[in-house]
């Protein structure tokens, strides 16, 4: 566990160094690449080994439900973390302004379809048996996979453009809003994890601790759990973190516009979680205007940082 972490971090410092060579568009388009093809092939996985597990298969109506539980747990809670700042911090009194820009829609439909088809090939591939040459195989493929995703993804964070001035020139007080997003979050879910039979407090932390990026959070989970629930639990519970973290970027992408009216403009940002800084940008700076934009950055990096983190603590308990 500690070596994933590790390679995690130094990925990004070398993602940071990487960033100033001349080569820099197209690093960023090779990590892109990479980060894109490690995710489908571990979803792919994911599915290959739900659909060969008949014990997983039938309890995915109840891993659903419990997953939309975390996912509503875990949206409520950042966007009231959100609401304390924005009616009490005197550095959250952003005002929501309409915008005229007509920004370009990202292409959530596409990337979250993509991401449900590579998991449903995958559970074809595991119910049909086709899979099963490679689920038997003395390697472990996830766990590889898993490293190169880490890895890419932190050479992504470390390649963003513009991250060191962005980073020297924030408020401090800004880091309160990813921070308490995610405290929130976690509390939340630690308290919905009263009402779900069949799964620890760990185990719903661990889920909500994704807070919001499906792929990455579902994959390390399964991995890192295998050890000691064995595959069938393990994947269950990775199951469960892909669709809850899914359910998440629905209930943002669908009431950032609520939010941002009635909780003001940081709930939205708080509520995308992991996904402010790219899926659910346009949304939010639609309904909060362009003046969110650093907010959103900065909110989504420091995410999109701690779910490794996170992911493997709470796996670890």
């Amino acid at each position: 566990m500690i070596e994933l972490i590790l390679s995690f971090t130094a990925s990004i410092a070398i993602g940071y160094l990487l960033s100033r060579m001349s080569a820099f568009p197209v690093l960023r388009r090779l990590t892109d690449i990479s980060t894109t093809i490690a995710i489908y092939l571990l979803l792919f996985f994911l599915g290959a080994q739900t659909g060969s597990n008949e014990d997983v298969l039938s309890n995915i109506a109840s891993l659903g439900l419990d997953a939309l539980l975390l996912a509503l747990a875990g949206t409520v809670g950042s966007a009231f973390s959100a609401w304390l700042l924005y009616r009490y911090h005197r550095d959250f009194s952003l005002k929501a302004v309409e915008s005229g820009t007509d920004n370009k829609k990202r292409s959530f439909g596409f990337g979250t379809f993509s991401s449900l088809v590579a998991l449903f090939l995958g559970v074809i591939s595991g119910v049909s048996g086709i899979a099963a040459p490679l689920l038997a195989l003395k390697l472990d493929l996830a766990m590889l996979l898993l490293y190169i995703l880490l890895i890419s993804v932190g050479l992504g964070i470390g390649l963003k453009p513009g991250l060191g001035a962005m980073l020297k020139g924030i408020k401090i007080s800004i880091l309160l809003l990813p921070l308490l997003s995610i405290a929130f979050t976690l509390l939340f879910c630690a308290f919905m994890s009263l009402a779900i039979r069949d799964w620890g407090l760990w185990d719903c932390l661990a889920v909500g601790s994704g807070l919001g990026y499906y792929s990455l959070s579902s994959v390390m989970i399964a991995g890192l759990k295998e050890s000691s629930y064995g595959i069938a639990m393990a994947t269950s519970l990775g199951t469960m973190a892909l669709l809850s973290n899914i359910f998440r970027e629905l209930i943002a992408l669908i009431f950032t516009p609520f939010l941002a009216k009635r909780l003001g403009p940081y709930a939205a940002v708080a509520a995308a979680g992991a996904t402010s800084m790219d899926v659910c940008l346009p949304g939010i700076t639609r309904s909060c205007g362009p003046e969110i934009i650093p907010a959103t950055l900065i909110c989504g990096v420091l995410t999109d940082f701690s779910v490794p983190f996170l992911v493997s603590f709470f796996c670890s308990l």
